[in-house]
């Protein structure tokens, strides 16, 4: 989805500290300090060269450029005139397996034209449109934390940990502790005052997100020669983004715009150029809250949740007409008590889910209600409202001669 340079081998859609370019303005969108890969930059159609500083460039560009730089030259339309058009299909999820056979389609088109030597203009437009791959790994991110969650009880282990951890789940983040739950004062094989811990069921990502991208760019650029050696233009970019970005925890981008306008002249020893870029996150949203949300507003807080869990452990024992849990059936015990502890949970692919989901997502305040907030929902929100403009100006002079 982002197409981004890489020449320090982070090998991340985010490229911190390095600066992506066009003719010389930063494409960054201002809030979250990184460019939205090329969401906003020229199409390849108005391409002519590409400048790539693979080191430290922050002697010129400033700290944000510790990784590196690239500036994207584009045409100029006295020199590169006349209509082109520029279309690539292609396909994925061919084997079906994660979601249907989709097409992916990018269309691109560029017309410039100059008059008299003087005066020229361009204007480029472009749409892609795609099905990102589908995240759904299963594997647990920490197999090993059973050891150390529940080291007591080896038969907690494998599909049996009650402490998994999804790689492409959200709200069940037992590796990091924030959805784990303490089930204390069980009897376990006798023995009084036993612990388990549990983490929250969550969400897999597949069913928070909707894999659809698309990306819509539309520039136009007016060039006036001053004389033989001076020129001055003024361009303008927007770019509208839906997609899925990855941080630290992957964002859900909808409606994104971000727009850029620029003024320069050029002469033949200086160039000083002023833009400002503002950037709108539209109905985006993260990920990571949505699920903790989704879980605490239909399941209720960790107490609430944990107390549920441990009277349907109870249920089970005296139901085997035990007075104490037995180690033989402690893992068919746990996965009684999760599905009896989840009971409301709002299940994906229901209307309910989606209601829930709709009002989650539309809420700023990612944290639970507060008592320092009184009018807060009941749950935190998951959006994520960037609304920002950024100003910049700068001259430079060519003191060779």
């Amino acid at each position: 989805t982002f197409k981004v340079p890489n020449t320090r081998g982070f090998n991340i859609p985010n490229n911190f500290r390095f600066m992506q370019l066009v003719d010389g303005i930063d494409m960054q969108a201002s809030t979250l300090g990184v460019p939205l890969g090329n969401a906003i930059g020229p199409t390849e159609l108005d391409i002519q060269s590409i400048e790539v500083t693979p080191g430290a460039a922050s002697a010129l560009y400033g700290m944000n450029a510790i990784n590196g730089m690239s500036n994207l030259i584009t045409r100029n339309p006295f020199t590169s005139q006349g209509l082109s058009i520029f279309q690539r299909t292609g396909l994925n999820h061919v084997d079906g397996e994660d979601h249907s056979p989709a097409v992916l389609t990018e269309t691109a088109i560029r017309y410039a034209k100059a008059f008299n030597d003087k005066f020229a203009f361009k204007i480029n437009a472009s749409y892609l449109q795609a099905v990102d791959w589908i995240s759904d790994t299963r594997l647990d991110q920490n197999p090993n934390n059973r050891n150390t969650a529940n080291p007591a009880y080896p038969v907690l282990s494998g599909e049996n940990n009650t402490v998994y951890d999804g790689w492409n789940k959200y709200g069940d983040d037992a590796l990091q502790l924030s959805n784990t739950v303490s089930i204390t004062g069980l009897k376990i094989d006798g023995l009084s005052n036993r612990t388990l811990a549990v983490a929250r069921t969550g969400y897999w990502e597949k069913d928070l997100v909707d894999p659809k991208v698309d990306n819509v760019k539309l520039d136009g650029s007016l060039y006036y020669k001053i004389n033989a050696t001076t020129q001055l233009s003024y361009s303008y970019r927007l770019g509208k983004m839906d997609g899925l970005f990855q941080r630290g925890n992957k964002i859900k981008l909808d409606n994104v715009i971000v727009q850029n306008h620029q003024v320069e002249l050029k002469g033949s020893h200086f160039t000083f150029k002023a833009y400002s870029s503002s950037e709108n996150s539209g109905d985006s949203y993260n990920v990571k809250p949505l699920a903790d949300n989704l879980d605490l507003y239909s399941g209720g807080s960790a107490s609430v949740w944990g107390a549920k869990y441990k009277a349907a452990l109870n249920s089970f024992m005296t139901a085997k007409g035990d007075t104490s849990l037995r180690t033989e059936y402690l893992a068919e015990a746990t996965r009684y008590a999760r599905e009896h502890a989840d009971a409301s949970r709002v299940v994906p692919g229901t209307e309910r889910f989606d209601r829930v989901k709709d009002s989650i997502i539309k809420i700023n305040n990612w944290d639970i209600r507060s008592s320092a907030i009184p009018d807060a929902p009941l749950t935190g929100g998951a959006a994520l409202v960037q609304k920002s403009n950024l100003y910049h100006a700068e001259g430079q002079w060519d003191l060779t001669n």
